[in-house]
């Protein structure tokens, strides 16, 4: 046998043998690989202490964007705002528009 005529014989050797190993890879059963897991990407707005001082309709606008983004809202409380007679007293009327929004 010549040099080329070996190198076949052995590929088709090795071509048969994982044929073997393998009947659905044969058939050509071969599942496809699962989809990769994706995460999707969380996005947010940070207003600081913007939205407790906004007039409704302003408001209710900048939690629509928000809402639109399909993310979540972060806002910085001013404790000097809800206690702002002193640490027996709370007034929270400024942040509840924005909870209730």
């Amino acid at each position: 046998m010549h040099g080329s005529a070996i190198i076949m014989v052995v590929a088709l050797a090795a071509v048969a043998a994982v044929l073997q190993l393998d009947p659905a890879a044969a058939r050509g059963d071969v599942a496809d690989p699962p989809a990769p897991e994706v995460t999707p990407l969380s996005v947010g707005l940070s207003y600081g202490d913007e939205l407790t001082w906004m007039e409704p309709a302003d408001l209710a606008g900048a939690l629509d964007d928000a809402a639109a983004l399909g993310g979540w809202v972060r806002l910085d409380v001013s404790w000097a705002n809800v206690q702002p007679e002193g640490p027996d007293r709370w007034d929270w009327s400024r942040l509840d528009p924005v909870v209730a929004g």
